[in-house]
């Protein structure tokens, strides 16, 4: 081998070892701020610097749209005036006890969430756990046990976390509540449920949750965690599950939920519906 060659070997191989470092340093990075962020600006501003463990400032805190009031007293779903119901629970009574909410599914609220989610704000769990009692007190709950929307194995893989036990798991450290893994997802729906009606949706999931647990759940109070409710169809079925080896109740807790959708009914003509804009 001539100098030449020799040369450029060490160069190849002192180029592949600077990318390499430079990889690894921004691996290390990612890691940080996912896990151990220390820049400790707002998440939504990154302006100011949050106090007392929020994440997020106190202005910013101040417009996130918490669910304390104006919310369907069946599902937790907001309402846009002093209904007791939403749309949806006036014409459906779901399958859960009862359900809440700590936000609308919108705004501050709904990034905060994406971003835990995504695998990018791990760290929020803490902060999201702590809320998520607090609704629990807000509503007068009690419950023998805490569980939590399952995923397939698959999924879960995929993603490398299921957000709903994290979030279960933070719960039950702080209130020393049993956390159970009392369902299973065995099955994805056969159909996307985003273009699905309520009731299909909640034929679609028919078969989908099972409830491993070979003993009775008689007479137990339980606890049902997930990070974000739509229609209400997933927590329905899991609860169907629950109800089926005998569970006394099952209060649904969610981080967020959506708005539910506002359907008008066809007038007559000249006639203009109630409420409409």
């Amino acid at each position: 081998m001539n100098e030449k060659q020799g040369t450029n070997g060490t160069e190849k191989g002192k180029s592949r070892s600077e990318r390499l470092k430079k990889c690894l340093k921004r691996g290390m990075i990612v890691l940080q701020e996912t896990f151990f962020p220390t820049d400790y600006v707002c998440e939504l501003c990154r302006r100011e610097k949050p106090s007392d463990g929020c994440p997020v400032c106190l202005r910013c805190r101040e417009d996130l749209p918490f669910l304390k009031e104006n919310y369907c007293h069946r599902c937790g779903a907001y309402v846009g005036d002093e209904s007791d119901f939403c749309n949806n629970c006036a014409e459906h009574t779901p399958l859960f006890t009862q359900g809440a909410s700590v936000f609308s599914y919108e705004g501050g609220a709904k990034r905060l969430l994406l971003k835990y989610k995504e695998g990018r704000g791990r760290y929020l769990a803490d902060w999201f756990a702590e809320l998520l009692i607090e609704r629990a007190g807000e509503m007068g709950w009690s419950a023998d046990c805490l569980t939590y929307v399952p995923m397939t194995a698959k999924k879960r893989r995929r993603r490398g976390f299921n957000q709903a036990e994290v979030l279960a798991r933070k719960m039950g450290e702080r209130t020393g509540l049993p956390v159970l893994p009392l369902l299973e997802k065995v099955k994805d729906p056969p159909h996307a449920q985003k273009e699905l009606s309520k009731e299909e949706r909640l034929e679609n999931l028919k078969g989908c949750f099972v409830c491993p647990a070979g003993e009775s759940l008689k007479g137990m109070r339980i606890l049902l965690i997930d990070d974000v409710k739509t229609t209400g169809a997933t927590a329905e079925e899991c609860a169907r599950v629950l109800f089926k080896k005998r569970a006394a109740e099952v209060l649904l807790l969610t981080l967020c939920s959506t708005r539910p959708k506002i359907t008008w009914e066809e007038p007559e003509e000249g006639e203009k519906p109630e409420n409409a804009p």
